[in-house]
């Protein structure tokens, strides 16, 4: 009997030499020869290796009882206070009052005087809303930073100094605090998928060898591609025939029957 590799030049020499010799396959060599079938096969369905991408959630339904309802009117002293002083303001604007002379009537700070009289109505105060954003020096670049921040287009300081270039003459801070909110959110990058070598060795392994991590995805991948699920069917049982010596049950021909989809193995030996 000659143990030999899967080499044709060894299968003549051992021919030549001893033409009555049974020729077969050490373990070793037959089971990395079942490694590079199985990693042919996953090859052929590497499309299966990654996640599939989740459906697009759709538009979120607002809560129930929601639409239509206002908000209640705001109530207690302070709300009472800025009604009456906001009625009182805009009583005396209609009486063509000037905004400085209505603050030293009332013995009130100008820009208390400009708050009420700035508001349409007493409830923006009472909520801290106003009808409409203060200007702002940078109002004229605001859609040049929507433009350029939206394409992911540089750093905070590199817009900053180009809108500086086209004329802006405010602080960096107003346009940090403005980009960072129309700045879209960076999404985390999903977890790259495994590799064709990955799961040839997630296949070819003990499974009580494979890690927390490994066996979940490995499982995910086979529940996707029922070609690989017969593979690793056929690996764990040829892996049980060599580990407990039961060649005698291994078909002439193909140490692992052919799986649909999968490039054919290499034939061993015959015994």
């Amino acid at each position: 009997m000659i143990c030999r590799d899967r080499s044709g030049s060894f299968a003549d020499g051992a021919r030549t030499g001893a033409p009555q010799a049974i020729q077969v396959a050490d373990r070793f060599h037959l089971w990395q020869n079942l490694a590079k079938a199985a990693g042919k096969c996953v090859a052929a369905h590497r499309g299966c290796l990654a996640e599939p991408a989740p459906e697009a959630a759709g538009d979120p339904v607002p809560p129930a009882g929601t639409a239509g309802e206002t908000a209640p009117e705001p109530a207690g002293k302070f709300a009472e206070r800025t009604r009456r002083n906001h009625t009182l303001v805009h009583a005396l604007r209609a009486e063509g009052r000037g905004l400085r002379e209505i603050a030293r009537h009332l013995s009130w700070g100008l820009h208390t005087v400009q708050r009420y009289d700035r508001a349409a109505t007493w409830q923006e105060l009472v909520d801290g809303r106003w009808k409409a954003p203060r200007a702002s020096k940078l109002d004229p670049f605001k859609p040049y930073l929507d433009q350029h921040a939206g394409q992911g287009h540089g750093s905070f300081t590199r817009l900053f100094r180009e809108i500086r270039d086209l004329g802006y003459d405010g602080s960096y801070s107003v346009v940090r605090n403005y980009l960072d909110q129309i700045r879209p959110a960076r999404t985390p990058l999903p977890q790259a998928p495994p590799t064709v070598r990955d799961v040839t060795n997630w296949l070819t392994r003990r499974p009580d060898s494979l890690t927390g991590d490994e066996k979940p995805r490995l499982t995910a991948i086979l529940d996707r591609c029922p070609e690989l699920q017969t593979a690793s069917d056929q690996v764990r049982a040829f892996a049980g025939m060599l580990t407990e010596l039961t060649g005698q049950a291994c078909p002439s021909g193909s140490p692992m029957p052919a799986t649909p989809g999968c490039p054919a193995s290499r034939r061993s030996p015959r015994g």
